[in-house]
């Protein structure tokens, strides 16, 4: 087990899903949960699959790479900075983009797993 030094904003359902199935279960979880929060009904669902899957795969890309003590003490304006990969010469999101997505991310870390997934479920999703 590890230890950080400060309190997070992170609900317990998702600290016990974590300590149950491990950090790869918890970041499937996430972008499940995120594949719902950025569904927008006035799209149609091609648009909202262009969207939704290019920035689920930015997403990805940026979990892939973290491990527990980075997963867990990322606050929302370093979620920003690294899904716009700032510094680097190929973006991975825009500035709202990234912008939006660490908001989401944060919000759904620090609700209960029952409340994180407001919304229906996309459409274009069986």
């Amino acid at each position: 087990m590890f230890c950080l030094k400060f309190p997070i904003g992170i609900h317990p359902d998702w600290i016990r899903q974590l300590g149950s199935e491990g950090l790869d279960s918890l970041k499937r979880s996430l972008l499940q949960v995120l594949a719902v929060r950025l569904h927008v009904p006035t799209r149609t669902p091609e648009q909202s699959y262009r969207f939704e899957r290019a920035t689920l795969d930015a997403v990805t890309r940026v979990l892939a790479l973290m491990d527990t003590t980075n997963f867990l003490s990322t606050n929302r304006q370093e979620w920003e900075r690294i899904l716009r990969n700032e510094g680097v010469m190929a973006p991975l999101l825009s500035r709202i983009e990234s912008k939006m997505v660490a908001w989401h991310v944060k919000k759904i870390l620090s609700a209960s797993k029952a409340d994180a997934a407001v919304g229906k479920k996309p459409t274009w999703r069986a």
